[in-house]
């Protein structure tokens, strides 16, 4: 308890002291941490002219007086010297600007690449974007500081602030080093590194810190994510495994084919982890990440099968380390995990966008029914309109949540100024924007001949293989939207979903004759509940007529 209580002063005090430095100073929350930073190196009896930048004449002279004097009764030598330096990084996470993941990678990444990892046979670790040195204090601990550290960032502030949280661990060896990792010219060879592990910065990270202090780059910022991997494969030793944690969207992206290429084609791919939002909803980023497991082989992977583990909210402690054991027997010895909640095998081969999470939705489908994707039971109708110019047509909509097609407008042919598409009865009208949101639905006769403009998808259905009652309830279904969903990532409000994503979604298709009684059995509580909200505004037509006069 009494070191507990320490601990807890411990990290009190800094945030006094930073408190303190923005009331004496009012600097930016950035530059009172630097300020802090500063002290606590004189504090810890380390020399500020092996800082880079940092000197004794810049810091502000009522600022270290104040500040020293309230980290006076810590020496430092309190104690587990690593439970101080976790206090000091998790005081960092909480304070250093205004999106953390700037700096550092969440503590729940960090702890589960090193519960996986196998540290016994490593050792030396390099991070190449180290931030504040999260990920290298967690190696450091894992190893009980018998492990060679090295650190790289292209802020000079943030190798200053690494290498003094490590002092703060116990590490004072200067093996840190500030240079852009994704400069192809003028590189330096380097010694290899039995483990890397990087959190690859975003090109708006990469871009403000060299446009602030950097000459103009030799390479194209489109390709920061390829170099990166690159050169992070060519620092590994032979047979070394790096653990690479990229936002979710660079691994499923179409744009980033060549990013997941060169990962094929170099390296083998042990594991890939997806963490959803609700894993770390504690930490201030709210992307999801991907966790990728490399091996520097430099045999071709394309045909290796690799363990996909899809950790969310709700699952249990317990289930978190059967994923982690056994993701990590997987990167160690090949053994292939073992099916349960949180551990899954997908052979990369047939792995298409590599959207894993797609994958997990996918793969509780066919436990009962045999499966098939919409592509074999759809077939595309383009029949380009021929309009009249003083001819009226109709133009429809479809309407979300699986309510329907309707006329959304009439106008004359004349009106039309992009290519319109023929609609005929029992088409499948899809719409590209809101597909995910229960955009379909079929078009009754009396739609025949109406128009839709390029933005829908019309299909001509398998009537012999699905019962187009079926087929509606299956594609307004919960695990239906989830695929389209996890396909179409909204980046603003509307978000075309392409026709090869539509038409890739797997649905269960038992017999014809099951579907029809499937969908009778489903339309008989779809017929309660409308009939339960008619009576719903019956009543409320009767209650605001009584109490107001009105309906």
């Amino acid at each position: 308890m009494v070191e507990y209580d320490y601990i807890q002063n411990f990290r009190n005090t800094l945030n006094r002291c930073l408190a303190t430095i923005k009331r004496l100073e009012r600097l930016s929350q950035e530059a009172c941490i630097e300020e802090l930073c500063k002290v606590l190196v004189v504090k810890l009896g380390a020399s500020l002219s092996s800082f880079a930048g940092w000197s004794e004449k810049v810091i502000k002279s009522k600022t270290f007086d104040e500040v020293y004097t309230s980290l006076e009764p810590y020496c430092f030598d309190y104690g587990e010297k690593h439970e101080l330096g976790r206090a000091f990084t998790e005081f960092l996470q909480e304070n250093f600007g205004g999106n953390i993941s700037d700096y550092s990678t969440p503590s729940i990444l960090t702890k589960y690449v090193f519960n996986v990892l196998d540290l016994n046979g490593i050792e030396s670790v390099f991070d190449p974007c180290c931030g504040i040195g999260g990920s290298l204090a967690e190696a450091y601990c894992q190893k009980s500081g018998k492990i060679k550290l090295y650190g790289n960032d292209i802020s000079r502030t943030m190798v200053n602030t690494t290498k003094l949280a490590l002092m703060i661990y116990g590490y004072d060896e200067d093996t840190f080093t500030c240079e852009d990792f994704a400069k192809k010219a003028n590189e330096v060879p380097v010694a290899g590194y039995d483990c890397i592990v990087a959190h690859i910065p975003t090109r708006r990270q990469v871009l403000s810190e060299i446009g602030a202090n950097w000459e103009r780059p030799t390479y194209d910022y489109r390709e920061i994510e390829e170099i990166f991997i690159e050169k992070i494969l060519t620092r590994l030793n032979p047979d070394g495994i790096a653990a690479i944690i990229v936002p979710s969207g660079l691994m499923e992206k179409r744009a980033k084919r060549n990013f997941r290429q060169i990962m094929l084609n170099k390296s083998e791919i042990l594991n890939i982890t997806r963490f959803d939002e609700v894993a770390y909803s504690g930490h201030s980023s709210k992307n999801s990440f991907q966790v990728i497991f490399l091996k520097n082989s430099g045999r071709n992977s394309h045909f290796r099968q690799c363990s996909a583990t899809l950790l969310k909210g709700g699952l249990a402690e317990s289930e978190i380390k059967d994923a982690v054991s056994q993701v990590s027997a997987f990167v160690y010895s090949n053994q292939l995990p073992l099916e349960s909640a949180s551990c899954k095998v997908f052979s990369f081969s047939n792995v298409e966008n590599w959207n894993i999470t797609l994958l997990f939705l996918r793969d509780g489908i066919g436990k009962k029914y045999p499966t098939v994707t919409l592509k074999e039971i759809l077939t595309l109708r383009r029949n380009k309109a021929v309009t009249k110019p003083d001819k009226e047509y109709k133009v429809l909509r479809v309407r979300r949540r699986g309510m329907g097609v309707d006329v959304k407008r009439i106008e004359y042919g004349r009106a039309f100024a992009e290519k319109m598409f023929v609609v005929h009865p029992n088409d499948l009208v899809v719409s590209s924007f809101e597909a995910d949101m229960g955009g379909v639905g079929f078009a009754a006769k009396e739609l025949d001949g109406a128009l839709v403009t390029k933005d829908f998808y019309l299909y001509e259905i398998d009537k012999k293989r699905v019962d187009l009652n079926y087929l509606m309830m299956v594609l307004t279904s919960d695990p239906v939207l989830e695929q389209l969903q996890a396909m179409n990532k909204r980046t603003y409000v509307l978000s075309r979903l392409s026709m090869s994503d539509f038409l890739s979604v797997v649905i269960p298709l038992p017999e014809l004759a099951e579907q029809k009684a499937m969908a009778k059995e489903l339309q008989k509580y779809i017929n309660k509940a409308q009939k339960a909200e008619e009576e719903l505004e019956e009543g409320r037509k009767d209650f605001n007529m009584n109490l107001f006069g009105r309906e």
